[in-house]
């Protein structure tokens, strides 16, 4: 048999090849028509939708085994024997999603989830259902050799959970989604309104988290999330809404937001002069153990420095470090009455700017040189008085400990 269109009439030519052990019609009470066909295989009904006969029907009756096809039109129905392919009608094949779910962006919010959109990346078919690997996987049209009836179950993958919430799910009864990080969930300031399955809401970035959400002053976007937005909107949909918070540019550390820090951060956190290891941030401000931490992104930029109760290296040894107008003052780690600005080049720091060489007290001898540091000291300095540094590049000079 094979098979042709010519407008919309269906013109069939009779098979020769396949009738061995097959009852052929009569073909004498067959007339032709554009939804009608003349076979010595199959029943006349067999392309018109609304006969019992329409092999939609048959092979559905079946739960869609289509084996007894294959014995003609060959194991990808393409056309075998009987020369007439399946895809002259089904274009993209028989067992093409399409075929069977032609209308499915126009179903419900299918579009907007699978193709994406202006607020988030496109969504692959296993984010909200348990996908087939292949046409007769179990559980996909059929369980247990009988048609299992529709609805889809909806099972919503990890991505649509965060972490420390209730589960994510789906209510049929009222077309919503529940507890889904993708529509938002645990921030005051979002209005959080459950989005239907029909719905056609216009984008809005306070729906699912506020705008800025709760725990943030600044609704500057691209302070913190450069890589998904600008002062303009979403630069890539597909890192919105992906189930991960993209800060900076995603290494990880304080450096992926806090990329300007500046000239004298630089100078602390390379330790130029070497008179001690790389000080770290803690050592002037108050360092958030996690993004959301009291102090972090509930203030407005500047970041603080030497905020009460940061317990950093700057007020070790009962030192009351200040800080104004871009001057550190009276910090442990450049010695009582210092006073430097935020501007000063390394070389205003050197043995001798933190504490006297020696210093002045019952403790040292006035004639002594650098070179008698080591005496009591010679945990943090060596024989030259340079401070001593570790395989790792850590040093006991400047910890705020005194070695005896």
């Amino acid at each position: 048999m094979s098979m042709g269109r010519v407008g919309f009439t269906l013109v069939v030519a009779t098979c020769f090849a396949c009738l061995d052990g097959r009852e052929a019609p009569d073909e004498a009470a067959c007339v032709p028509t554009p939804t009608h066909f003349c076979s010595r295989v199959h029943e006349p009904g067999l392309q018109d939708p609304e006969s019992p006969d329409f092999h939609g029907k048959v092979v559905r009756a079946q739960v869609y085994d289509v084996e007894n096809c294959r014995s003609c039109h060959g194991d990808d129905l393409r056309g075998g024997a009987s020369g007439s392919s399946c895809q002259s009608c089904h274009e993209t094949g028989v067992f093409d999603c399409a075929t069977c779910h032609p209308q499915l962006l126009e179903q419900g919010a299918h579009r907007a989830h699978v193709q994406g959109g202006q607020l988030g990346l496109r969504y692959d078919c296993d984010t909200c259902h348990l996908t087939p690997k292949t046409v007769f996987s179990p559980g996909h049209f059929q369980k247990g050799g009988v048609l299992d009836p529709a609805p889809v179950e909806v099972v919503l993958a990890a991505i649509a959970t965060s972490s420390g919430a209730p589960a994510a799910s789906f209510d049929r009864a009222t077309g919503t989604c529940q507890n889904v990080v993708c529509h938002g969930v645990a921030d005051a300031a979002a209005s959080l309104q459950p989005l239907s399955w029909t719905a056609r809401p216009e984008p809005n970035c306070g729906r699912c988290h506020g705008d800025p959400p709760a725990s943030h002053t600044s609704d500057r976007c691209q302070d913190c999330h450069p890589r998904v937005a600008n002062a303009e909107g979403l630069t890539d949909p597909a890192r919105h809404l992906d189930g991960q918070i993209d800060l900076g540019d995603g290494s990880g550390t304080c450096n992926a937001c806090h990329v300007e820090t500046g000239a004298h951060h630089e100078v602390h956190a390379s330790a130029v002069r070497r008179l001690r290891g790389p000080i770290g941030c803690v050592e002037c401000h108050l360092y958030p153990t996690e993004i959301e931490a009291p102090g972090h992104l509930d203030s407005l930029p500047p970041g603080e420095v030497f905020p009460r109760g940061f317990g950093g290296l700057a007020e070790a040894r009962g030192a009351q470090p200040n800080y104004a107008d871009g001057r550190c003052a009276n910090t442990y780690c450049h010695g009582p009455g210092s006073d430097l600005s935020l501007t000063d080049g390394p070389e205003v720091v050197y043995c001798g700017s933190c504490h006297g060489v020696p210093p002045i007290d019952v403790d040292h001898q006035a004639e002594w040189t650098i070179r008698e540091c080591q005496r009591c000291h010679s945990a943090s300095v060596d024989d030259y008085g340079n401070p001593r540094f570790d395989e790792s590049g850590r040093s006991r000079h400047l910890d705020g400990i005194v070695d005896p």
